[in-house]
């Protein structure tokens, strides 16, 4: 019966003398060394600071032949005594503006919030170039303040006298005096709005049911300067034909106002129509 040589050789009792047992040992591993995977470059600290300064010399230039008329020089031809103050503001969410009264007359200061840029989109907030645009637009809107809206002192007395909430008779301001900018500077040749494009840096909801937010919405998209106002707006999920009271009747009185104080009785008029459960709670127009 033949035998099987390997399983002889490897017992014990049939070593031949003088054979000698070769073990291997196993190869010891070695381990390939692991490339480091470079990490991503951690983006520069935002300056805003910076920001601002671009946006500045932007607002102050004077027109060319292939631009527009830096918004901050046509506050100054505006301006009866020719003078402005812009500074950036720690303690401020957006921006504002105000006529203030010094030694020497009266002047316009217009302050952006060191803080801005936290109100935009991510896809906005550490892009530099952007919040540039957006930082333009602030001072668009400030500006235009200056330019169309009623003295403060005399708003502010009439609020007081009619029971109006400041802030609500801000919202129909800014209604009115950015469709009043859209307007002076519409495209001599194409007749097209120079528009702010708040939606491009602002979060816009795509539904509501309150008549504030639709209202604020309505702003936000620019509905003056498109064919119909309901372009771009909210899908309305309140009661049936509120958006249209708010879009045809309210927003198309805020925009065709003539002054400022005109916009009072439309603020009575909402608060009339859209009371608010606890009117301190909240100043803005909310139902």
């Amino acid at each position: 019966m033949p035998t099987d040589r390997r399983g002889a050789q490897n017992r014990p009792g049939n070593r031949l003398a003088g054979e000698q047992l070769i073990v291997r040992q196993p190869k010891r591993k070695v381990s390939k060394p692991v490339r480091q995977t470079e990490s991503a470059p951690v983006p520069a600290p935002l300056d805003v600071p910076a920001i601002l300064r671009r946006a500045i010399r932007i607002a102050r230039r004077p027109a060319g032949p292939e631009r527009r008329n830096g918004i901050l020089r046509v506050l100054f031809e505006h301006s009866p005594d020719k003078r402005q103050l812009l500074r950036l503001a720690k303690d401020l969410p957006t921006a504002s503006w105000s006529l203030r009264t010094d030694h020497c007359g009266e002047y316009h200061e217009l302050c952006i919030g060191r803080e801005f840029h936290l109100l935009c989109v991510e896809r906005i907030r550490n892009h530099p170039r952007k919040l540039q645009r957006f930082c333009e637009a602030l001072i668009r809107h400030e500006a235009a303040h200056g330019m169309f809206t009623d003295h403060l002192a005399e708003c502010e007395r009439a609020c007081q006298e009619k029971g109006v909430h400041w802030r609500m008779l801000n919202v129909f301001e800014d209604a009115r005096i950015e469709h009043l900018e859209r307007e002076r500077s519409r495209d001599p040749d194409t007749g097209e709005p120079w528009r702010f494009h708040w939606w491009c840096f602002l979060p816009v909801p795509r539904t509501t049911d309150l008549p504030g937010s639709y209202f604020h919405s309505l702003i936000n998209r620019e509905a003056s300067s498109w064919a119909r106002f309901g372009a771009g707006a909210p899908r309305w999920l309140g009661r049936p034909g509120v958006e249209l009271r708010v879009r045809d009747h309210y927003y198309r009185q805020a925009i065709q106002a003539r002054r400022t104080l005109e916009l009072i009785p439309l603020c009575l008029e909402w608060m009339s129509e859209f009371p608010r459960p606890n009117p301190s709670s909240n100043p803005q127009p909310q139902s």
